[in-house]
């Protein structure tokens, strides 16, 4: 696969994370029981967003020009 297929695929799954964030904040269920999750396990949420961040970076194709012989 390219570098830009699989770039452009992480650029959708952030894109689609961000709306659908925003999409549940609008509701008043899920944006009341994220407000209590994130009260009782502060901790446990900065670790996973910590993990995903990690993950991302590392999906993404980093391109560097290259010299003959790397």
């Amino acid at each position: 696969m390219t570098t830009w297929v699989s770039n452009s695929i992480v650029v959708l799954l952030v894109a689609g994370g961000i709306w659908l964030a925003r999409r549940l904040a609008r509701n008043r269920f899920w944006r009341e029981s994220a407000i209590e999750l994130w009260r009782r396990r502060r901790l446990a949420i900065v670790v996973l967003a910590v993990f995903v961040f990690v993950a991302l970076l590392d999906s993404i194709s980093w391109v560097v020009g290259a010299r003959g012989g790397d």
